[in-house]
């Protein structure tokens, strides 16, 4: 620690016998070589270096307790977000609305009459409690005829009876792109429609 500090003093005392053209031309790594202070005490040896070269004192302030925290900002919903909000809003609840409503709306559009042959029968929508009079075209490589119950919340027995075409055993995987006959009893079947 001595040898640096020795060393250091010698290369101050070089420098200061520089003259200010010669000590333009010091490079940078030399100058930071003098350690913390080192450029203050070349300025101190010298006397003529102007005294904005010395080392500036720092001054930290002492933080106030109270300024810890960060102030709160206080943000202020602009009309473009509350635009965005109603219409999500607004767009949310009329999802929910029609789909409490869809059911019904098919109810009132629907005639309540089918033909005889079910193979004329128009496509269930989706599974649900509400459907009837409809053929559901099996998508799936495993599903079964419980588990297409299950969704139409109708027993098993009273599914299997109207799909003669399916093997009765429940358990059993239903052939892709074949039509389940979906009847609850609650139309009315005829030849033609009043």
């Amino acid at each position: 620690m001595a040898e640096a500090e020795a060393g250091r003093a010698e290369l101050i005392a070089k420098l200061a016998n520089l003259s200010l053209q010669d000590l333009a031309k010091v490079p940078p790594s030399t100058i930071s070589a003098l350690g913390a202070g080192g450029l203050a005490r070349l300025a101190a040896a010298r006397g003529d270096l102007p005294s904005g070269l010395s080392q500036p004192e720092r001054r930290i302030p002492k933080a106030d307790p109270s300024s810890a925290a960060m102030p709160r900002r206080s943000v202020k919903p602009t009309n473009g977000r509350i635009f965005v909000g109603l219409s999500l809003a607004l767009v949310l609840a009329a999802g929910a609305f029609f789909d409490v409503v869809r059911p019904y709306a098919l109810q009132m559009m629907d005639s309540g009459w089918r033909p005889v042959e079910a193979a004329r029968w128009p496509r269930c929508h989706r599974l649900d409690t509400h459907v009837d009079g409809c053929l559901y075209r099996v998508g799936g490589s495993t599903t079964t005829l419980a588990d297409i119950a299950a969704r139409l919340e109708m027993p098993v027995t009273l599914l299997a009876s109207a799909n003669s075409h399916i093997p009765p055993n429940s358990s059993m995987a239903i052939a892709r792109g074949t039509d389940v006959v979906v009847w609850r009893g609650k139309m009315k079947l005829g030849g033609s429609r009043p």
